[in-house]
């Protein structure tokens, strides 16, 4: 049975299809077939496959960057705000597309124009956070970088580490690095 689709749930779907099958298999009759429409309700939507991945890379760099970038900072302690970033980032690990979009963005400038903006706006962010808590600009850049490249490291192991291992192992950073 066909039925109407919003554009966030093409764009859902879009991220399904990267984090489960990678970027080779996003294509439009993909999207179609998962959705159950036909492709005039893609082009209701977008203009073309490209102004396709221009809005999916939006979608997921606010969804993943900017609302939990937004959301960390209502929390009380800059501590509590690193360790929310970090829950955010390895409960999502499973489900994510980012290995997918980082393997993308090697073979397409396009999509490593976007992943560099995400990883320079978390950076960025990081490392306000460990310039609050450690009082050190030098110190709160490595730190932030290590940080970031722990998320990173831990989505590319295989195969996939526990959630619960991964906490302990943030946790003894954080231990580490604020004693």
């Amino acid at each position: 049975m066909k039925h109407r689709t919003t554009k966030k749930s093409w764009l859902k779907t879009g991220l399904q299809i990267l984090a489960q099958q990678g970027a080779e298999k996003l294509t439009i009759a993909a999207l179609c077939t998962q959705l159950n429409v036909t492709k005039g309700s893609f082009y209701h939507h977008f203009k073309s496959r490209e102004n396709f991945i221009e809005n999916l890379l939006q979608y997921w760099e606010e969804a993943n960057t900017l609302a939990v970038i937004q959301l960390s900072e209502n929390l009380g302690s800059t501590r509590a705000k690193i360790r929310e970033i970090t829950t955010i980032a390895v409960a999502s690990m499973s489900s994510s597309p980012e290995v997918s979009i980082r393997a993308w963005a090697l073979k397409n400038d396009k999509v490593r124009l976007f992943q560099e903006r995400v990883d320079k706006t978390r950076l960025d962010y990081a490392q306000k956070l460990w310039t609050e808590l450690l009082n050190n600009d030098e110190k709160a850049r490595s730190v932030s970088r290590l940080h970031y490249s722990f998320f990173v490291g831990c989505q590319e192991i295989m195969p996939t580490m526990k959630e619960a291992e991964i906490y302990a192992m943030f946790d003894l950073f954080i231990d580490k690095i604020t004693q």
